[in-house]
């Protein structure tokens, strides 16, 4: 019996020993899921309707938002356009300032801290007339905030980096983005003036002034300056995409400032682009520093910052903006062709058409194979233009052909030796380029062929 009890002591003492042990785990276990609390110190809590106004003084400049009457930016350059969505959700960030930490309350030394100079400052001013100021000092050592104080108050707090970073905000941030309210389908005119070359102007095939090419129905702009000739549709559209594309870096200055300072006082560049109905728009640029160059817009006084990129075909020469083929004609359009390479070959070509795929060619008055003729017709209009010319006086030419079209105009084309490599070309009897001599002389060649021989 003794031994009975003895056993049931054990037990007891056993279960009891298992109850205390579960008892200290869990409450180890609950410990271990509480964190400790983050205690934050208020700064500024104001009622964000109350606010009249905000001014932010910081290294990149000084801004003043109005609530008063709507919103408002003033004390600065009136042609800048404020996305006022940024400049409301502003009211929120500032209504409530929380310190991450409190350095003390009756700091003496406050220079040690920065604020005998200040990096920055907001400024609060409440409709009852009540102004609060919150200077930013020198950063932490860790630089993971700034120090803080109100006022002429001598507490001084933390006030972490990505808040004060609301207060280092250039005015830039508030700006509706910059956009060019240009349509691409209804441009008419652009221009380009570069520092140092001549002027380019291209127009909208068709227009009023119009180059020699008006038979050539594959382009869309023609180059009336300083050339008179069809554009070459993908050199133009980096212009145009130059523009429709403008996206804007930085906004670096406004107002009275020294454009000289920024290459904008005689620009580098401007390109000018004006659509159908009278809309201009024009870009001024100037120096170019670092991959991106500073601009102007219509000559409203703000400086910003674009990428070079979409620039680049300012540093080529004018030739390159143009249709490198010589004479690019569409048969369908031409109905005689007279065909003289001097002393060597001469033809002469009537052209039917039949419909929008045959055509009935006769050479010198007898028919011919219309599949060879386009295998001939196309070495003929592929001489590729290389490079321009002026003040070239004509000689006898090597080679002349005109070429007589249905609407009953006429082109008169020439080729005259100009030095060992260069053919002179002449479109109309005026000479604007030249020819890359063996390019010409393997094509012609090829051409007086099919006459000869295919044809």
């Amino acid at each position: 019996m003794i031994k009975k009890y003895k056993n049931y002591i054990i037990l007891a003492v056993a279960i009891i020993s298992l109850l205390v042990v579960y008892f200290v785990l869990s409450s180890v276990g609950n410990n271990s899921d509480e964190l400790p609390e983050v205690k934050y110190e208020t700064i500024i809590e104001v009622d964000r309707e109350n606010i009249k106004k905000l001014t932010v003084d910081n290294p990149t400049g000084k801004y003043t938002f109005s609530y008063e009457n709507g919103i408002e930016l003033i004390n600065a350059n009136e042609n800048i356009k404020i996305d006022k969505d940024k400049v409301k959700t502003l009211l929120s960030e500032v209504s409530v300032v929380l310190a991450d930490s409190v350095v003390g309350d009756d700091i003496e030394n406050l220079e040690e801290y920065g604020f005998d100079n200040p990096y920055a400052s907001l400024t609060i001013n409440e409709k009852d007339g009540k102004e609060t100021i919150l200077y930013l000092g020198n950063e932490t050592p860790v630089k993971d905030g700034r120090y803080v104080k109100l006022n002429n108050e001598k507490k001084v707090y933390i006030l972490s980096s990505s808040k004060c970073n609301i207060i280092e905000r250039k005015l830039g941030y508030y700006r509706l983005d910059v956009k060019i309210d240009i349509n691409q389908e209804e441009i008419k005119r652009i221009e380009l003036k570069i520092r140092g070359k001549e002027d380019i102007v291209f127009v909208e095939k068709g227009a009023d002034v119009s180059a020699d090419t008006d038979n050539n129905i594959f382009a869309a702009y023609e180059m009336i300056t300083p050339y008179k000739w069809d554009a070459e549709g993908g050199e133009v559209q980096k212009i145009i995409d130059a523009v429709t594309n403008f996206a804007v870096i930085d906004y670096v200055a406004d107002g009275d400032v020294d454009f000289d300072k920024y290459g904008l006082g005689k620009p580098y560049a401007e390109i000018s682009v004006t659509e159908k109905n009278g809309k201009n728009v024009k870009i001024s640029l100037g120096n170019n520093v670092d991959g991106k160059y500073y601009v102007m817009l219509n000559d409203v006084k703000t400086v910003y910052t674009v990428s070079n990129e979409n620039f680049n075909f300012l540093t080529i020469e004018p030739v390159s903006f143009l249709q490198r083929l010589a004479f690019l004609r569409n048969i369908a359009t031409v109905k005689r062709i007279e065909y003289n390479h001097i002393d060597k070959t001469k033809a002469t070509f009537d052209i039917k058409k039949i419909d929008d795929d045959n055509f009935e060619i006769k050479k010198d008055g007898k028919n011919v194979s219309q599949k060879v003729f386009i295998e001939a017709y196309m070495e003929l209009i592929s001489v590729s233009i290389e490079g321009g010319l002026k003040n070239v006086t004509p000689k006898t030419p090597l080679l002349s052909y005109q070429f007589y079209y249905n609407d009953g105009t006429v082109d008169n084309v020439c080729f005259y030796d100009y030095d060992e490599r260069r053919v002179a070309y002449s479109l109309n009897d005026k000479i604007q380029f030249y020819v890359n001599k063996t390019e010409f002389n393997s094509r012609i060649n090829k051409f007086d062929d099919y006459i000869n021989n295919k044809l």
